[in-house]
Formats: C-alpha cells, structure tokens, sequence
C-alpha cells in the first residue's frame, strides 16, 4: 500500500509544479449495493454501500489515476432481537480502498463519458457470530483486485452524476475459513468535475 501511494505521489511531482489549469478529476459520493457469496456471508451478503469516487489525470495523459474508497453494511434479519434494546445487530461489514487506473472516454457533442478500470484492491471484513451464546467477532484484511465500468453525466460543467459497476476479489480468514471479502458492487454517484 505504501509502495502504491509513493508510486502516485513521484508520478505527480515528475511531472514538474503543479497547475490545477494542468489536471482534470471528479470527485463523487457513492451510494448502492454490494453482493457478496452466499455461502460465505449467509444471511448478510446483501450489503447497502456508501463511499466515494475520485479520479486525477494530467490532461496529457491517457488515463486518471483512480483512489476509490467503501464501505459496506450487512445485517443478518434472521437473528433474534437484541434483548438489551430490541434491535437487530449488525452481523458483517466490508471495507475497500481501490487504487488503479481509469480510462475516461469525452464523447465530443455529448454530456456523457463512459469510462473503464481496474487495479488492486486493499479490502477488509469483519463477522459477527453467536457461538455457545456469546457474542464473537473476527475481522482481517487482504490485497486483491478489482475492475469496473460505468458513466459520468454532466449536466453542467462542474456536476456529475453517474453509476459505477464492479467487481472485486481479496480472500481472508474469518472464523478459520477463507471467504472472499470482494463481490458484484453497483450503484450511482454524485459529486464535481474539475
């Protein structure tokens, strides 16, 4: 992860003093849905993700560097009510920071732009389980990768709004088994354009 980031930071500075008129980005919060593997989240392998999405090029070259950040929520409904306050817990949350590249495509006459990307994924999760009726939970972390499509729309000059469409994959260990912390992730995003 250090190695990625110093990577980003020297390809930055090589490129001489910074100008904001010399860089074009967008930033956008995300909001949708992450489907995980059944058999290994069961019961919270729907998740309501939030996060967000942002991208940096120089305008001389051919893609964006792309740092997307999310997080993910699961809740097992099966479980019986929490009998302290009557509510359900939280059974299984994932994290991902996607570092990689993205190729954005400015169709000339239109205020849409679909784009392209992939590279490593740093992505954690955590469970909850009730073992001889006490609350455990694991959690752990894994490199992987991931891909992803989608589009921007711009309606104005500054605004974006769009859906984002990925998949990523990183195997960790919870509760002695390997289970993959990746999944299917779509959802739509607003934010600004630079």
């Amino acid at each position: 992860m250090r190695k990625s980031a110093a990577l980003i930071a020297i390809l930055l500075i090589s490129n001489g003093p910074l100008s904001a008129e010399e860089f074009t980005g967008n930033f956008s919060g995300f909001i949708g849905n992450k489907s995980l593997d059944k058999n290994e989240w069961q019961n919270t392998d729907s998740q309501g993700t939030f996060g967000i999405i942002t991208d940096i090029k120089k305008k001389s070259w051919p893609v964006s560097i792309a740092v997307d950040a999310f997080l993910s929520i699961g809740k097992d409904d099966n479980q019986p009510l929490d009998t302290t306050d009557n509510t359900p817990d939280f059974d299984a949350s994932t994290g991902a920071l996607h570092l990689g590249v993205r190729k954005i495509w400015n169709i000339e006459g239109s205020s849409f732009s679909p784009y392209f990307g992939g590279g490593i994924a740093y992505n954690s999760g955590s469970q909850e389980r009730i073992i001889d009726e006490t609350k455990e939970d694991q959690s752990d972390t894994a490199m992987g990768s991931w891909i992803g499509t989608g589009v921007y729309w711009r309606p104005s000059k500054h605004l974006n709004i769009g859906f984002d469409l990925r998949y990523s994959q990183a195997d960790i260990n919870l509760f002695a088994k390997e289970v993959d912390a990746g999944g299917l992730q779509s959802g739509l995003f607003i934010g600004y354009h630079w």
